[in-house]
């Protein structure tokens, strides 16, 4: 029997990462762009994020550059 968090990944966009630079508690994954940005903005630190590309047998993770970052208006 599936759990209520388990989400398809035909449901999901993408997912990325975010590390927080000084605490690994802090840590979360998101597949939402749009609430990762609001809680991005929110913070004082800048956390390093990771695309992970989630479809393949080991998932990969890819960390943004700075330019990536501000194309899409993180920080």
């Amino acid at each position: 029997m599936a759990k209520k968090n388990n989400i398809s990944t035909y449901d999901m966009p993408g997912l990325w990462f975010v590390k927080h630079p000084m605490r690994s508690d802090l840590n979360f994954f998101s597949f939402d762009l749009d609430e990762l940005k609001k809680d991005i903005n929110k913070g004082t630190y800048t956390p390093e994020i990771y695309e992970v590309q989630f479809w393949l047998k080991k998932p990969i993770f890819k960390k943004y550059t700075q330019a990536q970052l501000k194309k899409l208006n993180i920080k």
